[in-house]
């Protein structure tokens, strides 16, 4: 991003926890007390994992973040998308599932790559950092691959892959 005149360092920051619980938030100024609502964003959140990196935005574990308006105040939480690959990377120490620009660090030879391409559990990650859509009122982390992830949209958990 060299020679713009915007910095993009906050969209690939590296929150190593998350926020689970409520926290209140400083509101300068006032808000309507008739204004309520949430605004949930998903993104990415965990850039690091151990000594491992991942090379592209989007592909850093998803991180749900609400603020929540109610009566003139505003609160913040946060969570991971306690995902599969979420937690097996987190098992290991490391990014042993690759993802859309990060390659795994699994130590693995090409044939035993090429034989995992088969399997669609490990060709496409269920880290869901890109969207969230309500279908039939229940919500959903998603992303480009088949998987969604149904969030909690009070609490942020995850509820089932």
């Amino acid at each position: 991003m060299s020679g713009s005149k915007y910095d993009y360092s906050i969209l690939v920051r590296n929150c190593e926890s998350d926020s689970p619980e409520s926290q209140a938030c400083t509101v300068i100024g006032s808000i309507p007390t008739w204004l309520n609502g949430k605004a949930i964003y998903n993104g990415p959140g965990l850039t690091k994992i151990g000594d491992s990196e991942y090379k592209h935005g989007f592909d850093a574990a998803a991180l749900l973040q609400k603020f929540e308006i109610k009566n003139g105040a505003v609160s913040y939480n946060s969570r991971f998308v306690n995902s599969k690959t979420f937690q097996t990377n987190q098992e290991a120490g490391t990014i042993v599932r690759a993802e859309f620009g990060t390659p795994a660090d699994d130590n693995k030879g090409k044939l035993s790559r090429l034989l995992g391409a088969l399997d669609i559990e490990k060709t496409f990650s269920d880290n869901t950092a890109v969207g969230l859509v309500e279908v039939c009122g229940k919500y959903y982390a998603m992303t480009e691959t088949p998987f969604m992830n149904q969030i909690d949209i009070n609490t942020l958990e995850t509820i089932e892959r």
